[in-house]
């Protein structure tokens, strides 16, 4: 049992599961809402989520499908502590939780963890801004 909770702290970019940081286990359904405050950000160890938003018609669009090792709820830090979009669990799912309020510590300490979320910010805007001129 060490040695996959140990395989499992080195997938989360070495952010440890203890303290304020929780694995979780969800089959299906919402992981959070649109407009949800949010508490946790989440890595997603294994599994599937869909990310759904709302276009400028207010029609629900899907925004992205999250890969395992993505960091999902992160853009809540930008919008008052509030989810931008929902994320819909479509297969059993494995997920790190990690409290917004511990996010900037942690990314200060553990440089693969704030590579790997400015990374993926990165490719987000980049994915907005395709979205955005097949309009």
């Amino acid at each position: 049992m060490e040695t996959q909770q140990q395989q499992i702290r080195e997938d989360c970019y070495g952010i440890p599961c203890s303290g304020q940081n929780k694995l979780l286990t969800k089959r299906f359904g919402k992981l959070y809402r649109e407009g949800q405050k949010m508490k946790y950000a989440y890595i997603l160890l294994n599994g599937a989520v869909t990310l759904i938003g709302r276009n400028d018609e207010g029609k629900r669009v899907v925004l992205h499908e999250a890969k395992a090792g993505e960091i999902l709820g992160v853009q809540a830090l930008q919008n008052e502590g509030r989810s931008t979009h929902s994320a819909f669990i479509r297969k059993s799912s494995r997920f790190m939780a990690i409290q917004l309020t511990g996010l900037a510590t942690q990314m200060e300490n553990i440089p693969g963890f704030r590579n790997a979320l400015t990374n993926q910010l990165i490719n987000h805007i980049d994915v907005l801004e395709n979205l955005i001129s097949c309009s």
